[in-house]
């Protein structure tokens, strides 16, 4: 594919994403302002679940035992709900991506058009970066070709 090419199904794919996420964005919000209210809520539900986990695991798990005893922070409240809303998002994401390799392995997709998995792949890293930047994992990038602080070991 030449660069002319690319760049037009780049900025076609861009277009057709940001109109599914203005749409499906106030389906998933229920009238919230916050974009991303649908994993964090579900996250809060998973949270004292792994905790539940968490505990039980430590009781037949020295290492486990171990390490929350060495780092009792991982496991507060806050931690275990960005850990919930994380999981919430890998598993709707690994859906699409699942969904996506349906495609790569038989040439075929089923009951949504090949241009609209990649839009869902797409628009699900761009919700997962915004989880990032709410949870403080992550910088807002200020345009293109800024560089990011991503706050976990390096930037660009």
């Amino acid at each position: 594919m030449n660069g002319i090419d690319f760049n037009q199904l780049v900025k076609g794919l861009e277009g057709m994403e940001e109109a599914i996420l203005l749409t499906k964005g106030a389906d998933y919000t229920q009238g919230d302002a916050d974009r991303l209210k649908n994993f964090k809520r579900l996250g809060s539900e998973i949270a004292p679940i792994l905790k539940t986990v968490i505990q039980r695991a430590a009781t037949f798990r020295p290492d486990i035992a171990a390490l929350i005893k060495e780092a009792p922070m991982t496991f507060d409240e806050e931690a275990l709900q960005k850990m919930g809303t994380f999981i919430v998002f890998w598993i709707y994401f690994r859906k699409h991506i699942d969904a996506l390799n349906t495609y790569i392995v038989t040439g075929r997709v089923e009951s949504e058009g090949l241009v609209g998995r990649v839009n869902d792949v797409r628009n699900y890293m761009a919700l997962g970066a915004g989880l990032m930047v709410d949870f403080g994992d992550m910088s807002l990038p200020k345009g293109p070709g800024a560089p990011v602080n991503d706050g976990i070991g390096g930037g660009q």
